[in-house]
């Protein structure tokens, strides 16, 4: 196997395939870098939805099939409910703009397919990266790559921005949980649902047909209740629309939730 690129992206996310095709496509050689195996689920709670500007970044780059897949909803804009009994207001993208809702694992399956198709980049899946310098990086194996430049596409937990930066601080904010209900409807097809009610807000919206995502933001003065089911549920249930609140407090019931913590992390240079 060749050990000398242009460039190595570790973490194959949508932004590590996003960087990796874009500079294939300028002519350069790329490693794209992925620690998860092949085959092992990456179904996490993560973005999920992309904006307008990030859908025609994507076709530029020649991911043009998986923004025109064909059932896959589409963002028109939001719908805010200010709460109190106020009218919700819908505020729609600029006219002839959509954007992308979808599935997180979805979209990442979809573009490291495209990616793994790309003329020169070669796509290594298991490959855990273990530090990194002005040369190249280190593999777990003891086994050195070496590039021009190193793009560190590998999460929060990067172990290209520790090896580059150090430790860094993250502190966190809040907490916010994906509930995922089937077989129901968004009020308002094609649109994000913003609540402004407790614990702080609430996002909702399809990620596939008749499958809805509700994102709840909780405030970490509230750590010790939102293990609670029951403070969760009365919480959130009269913000939600009428037509979600079964399903919302069955889900939570049964534990079926992902909690994701909410961190800031200042920005630095290398």
């Amino acid at each position: 196997m060749n050990t000398r690129f242009d460039l190595i992206v570790v973490g194959a996310g949508p932004a590590g395939c996003a960087a990796a095709r874009a500079f294939a496509l300028s002519g350069k050689s790329v490693a794209l870098l992925e620690a998860e195996p092949e085959g092992q689920s990456h179904k996490r709670f993560a973005g999920e939805w992309l904006h307008p500007q990030g859908v025609d970044a994507l076709k530029q780059i020649g991911f043009g099939s998986i923004t025109s897949l064909k059932g896959r909803p589409r963002g028109r804009g939001f719908v805010v409910y200010p709460g109190h009994g106020e009218s919700p207001v819908k505020l729609d993208y600029v006219e002839g703009q959509l954007g992308l809702a979808f599935h997180h694992g979805d979209l990442v399956d979809e573009m490291r397919q495209v990616v793994h198709e790309t003329d020169r980049v070669t796509f290594l899946r298991g490959v855990r990266v273990v530090s990194a310098d002005d040369f190249g990086v280190v593999l777990d194996t003891g086994k050195r790559l070496e590039a021009k430049r190193v793009v560190g596409a590998d999460g929060r937990s990067s172990v290209i921005r520790r090896s580059l930066r150090g430790a860094t601080h993250h502190k966190p904010i809040s907490a916010m949980t994906g509930i995922l209900l089937q077989g129901v409807k968004a009020p308002y097809p094609d649109y994000g649902h913003v609540f402004l009610g407790k614990p702080s807000f609430l996002l909702g919206y399809e990620i596939a047909p008749s499958t809805i995502r509700i994102c709840v933001d909780v405030p970490l003065k509230y750590k010790a209740e939102m293990k609670d089911p029951e403070w969760l549920i009365s919480a959130i249930r009269d913000t939600l629309p009428p037509v979600w609140r079964q399903p919302c407090e069955d889900q939570i019931r049964h534990g079926h939730l992902s909690w994701q913590a909410n961190h800031f992390l200042a920005r630095a240079d290398y």
